[in-house]
C-alpha cells in the first residue's frame, strides 16, 4: 500500500469517528424531545378528562342555566333578591352603581322614622322579626335548654303581675339599701344624722355599677408602664 493510500484510509477513519461522536448527542436530543412530547400529550389528555368530568354553569341568553346549580330555597330567594336589585335598563359600563342598585332604590323608600335606609337595615329588621317570632313562642316546644331560658327571660318582661309586685319591691329595697329617698318618704325617709355620702357613693358604684359623679379606672402609669394607677 502506498503512502498516499494510507493517508487516505487514515482520514476516512477519523471522519467515521467524528460522525459516530456527533451521532451520540443527536440521538440523545431526539430521545429527550420524544419524552417531552409524550409528557405534554399525557398532560393534555389528563386535563381534558378532568375538565369533562367537572360540571360548569353555563348561562344562556334566555336566562336558563345548565350544569352544577344550587336549587335550594335559600339560593332561589337570594338570587331573586339580587336580580330584583339590578336595573337592567342602565348600561353598566356607563353607570355601574345604578345598574347594580337601581332596582333596589325603586322598590325601597326611606321610611319616615329613619334618616337612612339600606340593605343592612332591611336585614336587621328581618332578623328582629325572626327573633320576636322565636321569643314569643311557647318555650316548651324548644328542645334546647338555652332556647327555653331565652324565651322565659324575654317573656318575663311582659309579666305585668311580676312587674307590679316583685319589681316594685326590688326598687324599694334598693332605695332602702342606699339610705332612703326624701322625695318618697313613704318608702324610707333619709336620716341625715346617719346618712353617709361616701358609703352611699361606694355602694352605688360597687353594687349597681353606677357612677353618678365621676368614674374610676385602673390602668398603667403613662410615665412608668410597670406601675398601675387609679384615675
Amino acid at each position: 500500500m502506498s503512502k498516499k493510500e494510507m493517508e487516505q484510509n487514515f482520514e476516512d477513519l477519523n471522519h467515521n469517528k467524528v460522525r459516530v461522536v456527533k451521532a451520540v448527542p443527536d440521538r440523545t436530543l431526539v430521545i429527550f424531545l420524544i419524552v417531552v412530547i409524550l409528557l405534554l400529550i399525557g398532560g393534555l389528555v389528563t386535563a381534558i378528562i378532568v375538565l369533562q368530568n367537572q360540571k360548569t354553569v353555563v348561562y344562556v341568553n334566555n336566562g336558563t342555566v345548565s350544569g352544577n346549580m344550587c336549587k335550594t330555597a335559600n339560593c332561589y330567594s337570594t338570587s331573586a333578591e339580587v336580580l330584583g336589585s339590578i336595573n337592567t335598563s342602565v348600561n353598566p359600563c356607563e353607570n355601574f352603581y345604578q345598574y347594580a342598585c337601581g332596582g333596589w332604590f325603586a322598590k325601597n323608600e326611606i321610611p319616615d322614622d329613619r334618616s337612612t335606609y339600606n340593605t343592612f337595615t332591611v336585614v336587621s329588621v328581618k332578623n328582629e322579626k325572626v327573633m320576636r317570632k322565636f321569643l314569643t313562642a311557647n318555650y316548651t316546644t324548644q328542645s334546647g335548654e338555652g332556647e327555653q331560658k331565652a324565651i322565659k327571660y324575654f317573656q318575663s318582661c311582659f309579666n305585668d303581675m311580676y312587674t307590679e309586685t316583685n319589681s316594685r319591691m326590688d326598687l324599694k329595697n334598693m332605695i332602702k339599701g342606699l339610705g332612703g329617698w326624701s322625695a318618697v318618704p313613704s318608702i324610707m325617709p333619709v336620716n341625715l344624722t346617719t346618712w353617709n355620702y361616701n358609703t352611699v357613693l361606694a355602694n352605688m358604684v360597687a353594687m349597681y355599677d353606677n357612677s353618678p359623679l365621676f368614674n374610676t379606672w385602673i390602668g398603667s402609669d403613662l410615665k412608668n408602664s410597670k406601675l398601675t394607677v387609679i384615675t
